[in-house]
């Protein structure tokens, strides 16, 4: 039982640093694009930003099943918003 404590304790350490991580790129993202709306560099963060978003709730998909049928309608939603995103 103690090997479960512990790989819960790490799955947590996890994603709370993912948590930190997506935050901190989306201050990033929001901070840089309201004066550069239309630069590549913006256009990069974002992608990296949608990207780490749809890791995380993959991420949170696989190790919690019972949440599953919430993340599933969030990721479609980032995968519209991505679609509508890139092709204007």
């Amino acid at each position: 039982m103690v090997s479960g404590q512990w790989m819960l304790s790490i799955l947590r350490r996890q994603l709370f640093i993912n948590t930190c991580t997506f935050l901190m790129v989306v201050v990033v993202v929001l901070q840089v694009s309201a004066p550069y709306s239309r630069t590549a560099l913006t256009f990069v963060l974002k992608i990296l930003t949608l990207i780490l978003v749809e890791s995380c709730f993959e991420f949170h998909m696989f190790f919690n099943c019972r949440n599953a049928v919430l993340v599933l309608p969030i990721l479609a939603l980032l995968m519209i918003i991505d679609v509508f995103y890139f092709c204007r």
